[in-house]
Parts: C-alpha cells; structure tokens; sequence
C-alpha cells in the first residue's frame, strides 16, 4: 500500500498544482495523483493512470478533477479527491482515450463543468472539447506546430482561448 509520494513533476508541464476546493494542494508525481492535507500530514492517491500524468483540471463546483497522461494514445481520467477521505485509491468516475496522440499537454473545465477542453501533443497541437459525462467529442481542431502553454473557456462558454509560444489563438465551438 503506498502510504507517502515524494517529489513532483515540474520540468515540462505548467499547472500541475492546485488546490481542491476543502483546501487540500493536489499535483501528480509519475503516473499518481496526489492529495495532500497539509494539516493532517497525510496524502490520498488516485493511481490508475498506466503512463506519467501530465496536466490536470479541476471541476469548478463538484469534487472532480481531470488528469491527463502521456503515451502512444493517452487517457483522459476523471475522479473523485473525495470519495475515499479515509485512505484508499481514489476512484475513476469517467475514461476518455482515443482522442489524442503523444500526450494531453493541457485541459480545462468550462464554468458549468459540462465540458472539458484539452490539448494534445501531437504535432498540430489538437484541441478537442468533451462532454466528458458522455464520453464523446463535441468538437475539434487541429492547430499549429508550437507548443500549447495555456487553455480555456471564454466566460460565455461559446469559444475556447488556447495560448502558446508567440501565438494565441480564439477558437468558437460549434
């Protein structure tokens, strides 16, 4: 049973730590999650992803976080930091694969939490949105050669703001 996750993957990714919303700090470490309660000096572990996990978004008024991995065709795994507060692995509510090659580089949930957006790391960058409760493509896009550094919603929940090395880019969702 793994009780304590040392270190932190923080060389190639941006926003691999946030705090959940009862103020815990979670960030991935290999292919683990983590939640850390600073208080109580203890970690909860969500360990199912099969490849190093490489970005993650939280749900905005559920107990829901995404994390995305890497490998030749990388998942999507939606779970819960909450349903297991006494120990245990924290459990997966939805799988996404398929939709990305390489990696998942960067997601976010719009502000109803209906849709995740999410970049791959394939060589156009796609960027796709999810209705991850369905676990279909509402749509996507291929977009350029550079990197993805940032994506988002717009606050209407009618397009998606993707930012990058020198560009940034206003998608409308369609």
């Amino acid at each position: 049973r793994l009780e304590w996750v040392y270190g932190f993957r923080a060389q190639d990714v941006r926003g691999g730590v946030d705090y959940t919303h009862t103020g815990e700090v979670m960030f991935f470490a290999g292919a683990t999650n983590v939640i850390l309660d600073t208080r109580a000096r203890q970690q909860r572990f969500h360990c199912e992803h099969t490849d190093e996990v490489t970005c993650l978004a939280k749900h905005p008024s559920r107990t829901l976080v995404a994390t995305g991995q890497q490998g030749a065709v990388p998942s999507i795994l939606i779970w819960d930091y909450e349903a297991n507060p006494d120990g245990g692995n924290l459990p997966t509510v939805r799988s996404i694969t398929g939709v990305h090659r390489r990696a998942v580089s960067q997601m976010a949930f719009d502000e109803s939490g209906k849709y995740l957006v999410s970049v791959g790391t394939d060589t156009y960058h796609t960027v796709a949105v999810l209705d991850w409760e369905n676990q279909t493509v509402r749509c996507s896009a291929t977009s350029c050669s550079e990197k993805t550094l940032c994506v988002g919603f717009t606050h209407d929940g009618t397009g998606v703001v993707q930012c990058g090395v020198n560009f940034m880019r206003f998608w409308n969702i369609s």
